[in-house]
């Protein structure tokens, strides 16, 4: 069964496909500097509010204390 998801923001839409992307090329999911890095940003304060605003919305789930660990909420009800 699917869990409702809230509508993203342009940025965090823009995040969340960059993930989603990185994951499907590298089997793992990118760092909070590497996804500062391909937006060209300085902080990773701001990927995480970005990080936290788009797991709220639905769209990922943040497993604490893992590096690395942003599943995809596809993933988490996946049937295949």
């Amino acid at each position: 069964m699917s869990q409702v998801k809230i509508p993203m923001t342009k940025k965090q839409s823009n995040i969340y496909n960059f993930i989603k992307t990185y994951k499907n090329t590298h089997d793992l999911c990118p760092t909070y500097q590497e996804i500062a890095d391909h937006f060209g940003l300085k902080s990773r304060s701001t990927i995480h509010s970005h990080i936290h605003q788009i797991e709220r919305r639905g769209w990922i789930k943040r497993i604490p204390g893992a590096e690395r660990a942003i599943a995809l909420s596809d993933s988490l009800h996946s049937s295949n």
